[in-house]
């Protein structure tokens, strides 16, 4: 990490330390439309992993690369046998790396690396599955280019299915 790095995520920690002293009032401009603390943290938070993976498209958990394999523990790595999150589906207490969702065992070849996006993403550019936070409503469907628009993986999930031979998700043949 370098250190304008260094320096920008004590700048955002000392910003959010502020705030919180403040109280909720210190908080929120007036106009502002994002009503609660927990949104004001996921900004922060995000700005923190902006400042981090300036340099690259690296792991937010573990750090690897792109095209590198994650490090045990990752929770962002998928497990290649279902889409889910490794972490909870891969054991090797024997030993031997097994998949939870089969029980099958899990070969190294078989592990999927960090492409320098998070899980789902792609797919969901793909199949134009996109979504926004609308007050009052919830998430609801939205055009990519909205302002607002996020991956939609909740849809993403109900409209599609793991192919382990693709190593991504698919539609579901109706």
């Amino acid at each position: 990490m370098s250190a304008n790095e260094s320096s920008g995520i004590v700048s955002a920690i000392d910003m959010i330390d502020a705030e919180v002293e403040k109280g909720s009032e210190g908080i929120f401009k007036d106009g502002d439309d994002r009503n609660t603390f927990s949104d004001k943290l996921r900004d922060w938070a995000a700005a923190i992993a902006a400042i981090e993976n300036e340099n690259g498209a690296l792991c937010p958990d573990c750090g690897v690369k792109p095209g590198e394999k994650h490090k045990p523990g990752c929770d962002i790595e998928r497990c290649p046998h279902c889409g889910g999150q490794a972490l909870m589906c891969l054991s090797d207490e024997s030993g031997e790396l097994l998949a939870g969702c089969d029980e099958m065992p899990v070969t190294d070849e078989e592990l999927l690396p960090w492409t320098g996006s998070w899980p789902g993403d792609k797919e969901c550019e793909e199949y134009g599955f996109w979504c926004k936070m609308v007050m009052g409503k919830g998430w609801v469907i939205c055009a990519n280019n909205d302002p607002e628009a996020e991956h939609d993986k909740n849809r993403l999930h109900r409209e599609c299915v793991w192919s382990m031979k693709d190593k991504k998700f698919v539609l579901r043949k109706t």
